[in-house]
């Protein structure tokens, strides 16, 4: 498959720019300049591919931590979440959220590519799930898409509720999201965005080197238990 998310067309780069352009979710063509030769260019380029390389491979490897937290039997057997296609890419879209949420409004430019990478990472994953599913060529593109515009929607939906000063909003965001509107215990739901919560303030305490290196630091555990 080409090494190249399925949503980054040009009028899929506006989109992202207008809906999220604060989380640095679409690369800006970021150019390495040198002065000097051809040749000198020539090994800028070079170089640049080189470490593009690598960060493209540390956001493979954040990507898949955040996919086996989603996995986690405890989200599906205790809080509800529905272990179908739909639930468990609402629990990944969760976790990346909670990944990206640590980059946001920094101006690094290598967390602004890592942030773009993870990003890619998902949907060039979710671009194999659907066809290992039996989605033809034509309708993948399709069904990306709509992904992509839940994933913005959460994208949005999380990020104002993380900010909220309780947990009320990040509930009822849940409850949208994840759950879809269904009925939730509501002790579960405050447990989960108790948790949510715990998670966002554990990145965010967590130098960003951390995260540049590969490595997420380990969740607080959960308790099945209401």
């Amino acid at each position: 498959m080409d090494d190249t998310c399925p949503l980054q067309g040009r009028r899929t780069r506006r989109r992202a720019r207008r809906e999220i352009e604060t989380w640095h979710l679409v690369i800006e063509g970021e150019t390495c300049q040198f002065d000097g030769t051809k040749r000198q260019e020539g090994e800028g380029r070079m170089l640049s591919r080189l470490f593009n390389r690598g960060d493209r491979r540390i956001a493979a490897t954040l990507y898949a931590s955040a996919v086996e937290r989603a996995r986690q039997p405890v989200f599906y057997r205790h809080f509800a979440v529905a272990d179908t296609i739909d639930g468990r890419f609402d629990m990944v879209t969760l976790q990346v959220i909670l990944l990206l949420n640590r980059f946001k409004g920094l101006s690094d430019k290598r967390l602004a590519r890592l942030s773009q990478n993870v990003f890619d990472s998902m949907f060039m994953d979710m671009d194999r799930t659907l066809r290992e599913l039996g989605v033809g060529d034509q309708g993948v593109p399709h069904r990306v898409k709509k992904m992509a515009q839940a994933f913005y929607g959460r994208l949005s939906a999380y990020d104002g509720a993380l900010a909220a000063a309780d947990d009320g909003p990040l509930g009822e965001a849940l409850i949208r999201n994840l759950y879809r509107g269904a009925e939730v215990e509501p002790g579960l739901v405050r447990q989960l965005a108790a948790h949510v919560r715990q998670v966002a303030a554990l990145y965010a305490a967590t130098p960003v080197e951390t995260f540049l290196a590969g490595t997420l630091p380990a969740a607080p555990a959960l308790q099945e238990t209401a």
